[in-house]
């Protein structure tokens, strides 16, 4: 079994990530042929890309923030604006607005609040850690999020609209429509779990608008089965379009 880190630039790293086999699994053609879809859907998926990392930065690598985000409360369109947007383009930085910035810390403070949560943050071993492993299906590679030295292995946190936290049909749905069961298998086979009776994952769910409700949710032997059974699929795919 070959599992390393990887050293050099991850985004350059060919192998089959989960967003790679997700996309995929999603659309196939779109990606081979760069069909772009509904522009304001990605400006929108973009913001919420933007926030769910500043979240798992401020929580996770707090220290780091200032290496990721510029928070400007200055119009973009002004000449003031404008030079902010110009220095955030020179330093490879992504632009949170004041008032979004206020949102994600209110969202932060109650993920923090969470006790389960807590004790994983405790026990951290590592995080955002990068690796590949070489599988017979192909390459994969993935960055994981948290790592501990709980019986919770591997956990994530994902920002979610409200309305959906405390419904468990709902959560059920979101989880499945996002395939986070996917990325599940994916962080477990990167540490070398290949039996899906033996993978851990846990989700750190926060809501992205009021009352910021938390959820802590641990996936079921269920999930690994069918999140196994997504994984073979994408790993097809990636053959017959990719490699």
């Amino acid at each position: 079994m070959e599992i390393n880190k990887i050293s050099d630039d991850y985004d350059s790293f060919e192998a089959l990530n989960y967003s790679l086999a997700k996309e995929l699994l999603t659309s196939p053609k779109g990606l081979v042929f760069n069909d772009k879809g509904d522009e304001e859907e990605k400006n929108r998926e973009k913001k919420q890309f933007i926030i769910g990392k500043a979240v798992h930065c401020l929580i996770l690598e707090p220290e780091k923030f200032p290496d990721y985000f510029l928070v400007t409360d200055k119009n973009l369109a002004t000449k003031e604006g404008k030079q902010d947007k110009e220095y955030a383009e020179a330093m490879n930085l992504s632009i949170l607005k004041q008032k979004d910035f206020e949102i994600i810390q209110i969202m932060v403070n109650e993920v923090l609040k969470n006790k389960n949560f807590k004790i994983l943050l405790e026990n951290k071993t590592d995080t955002e850690l990068k690796l590949t492993r070489t599988l017979p299906e192909c390459i994969i590679k993935g960055r994981l999020d948290l790592l501990t030295n709980t019986s919770h292995k591997c956990s994530d946190i994902k920002t979610i609209q409200s309305g959906i936290i405390k419904e468990d049909n709902l959560l059920k749905w979101h989880i499945k429509k996002y395939m986070y069961h996917l990325q599940a298998v994916f962080y477990n086979l990167l540490l070398g779990v290949d039996n899906p009776a033996d993978m851990r994952y846990t989700l750190m769910f926060v809501e992205s608008k009021a009352p910021y409700q938390t959820r802590l949710v641990e996936l079921s032997f269920e999930w690994f089965i069918d999140g196994l059974t997504l994984f073979k699929q994408a790993a097809k795919l990636y053959q017959i379009y990719v490699t």
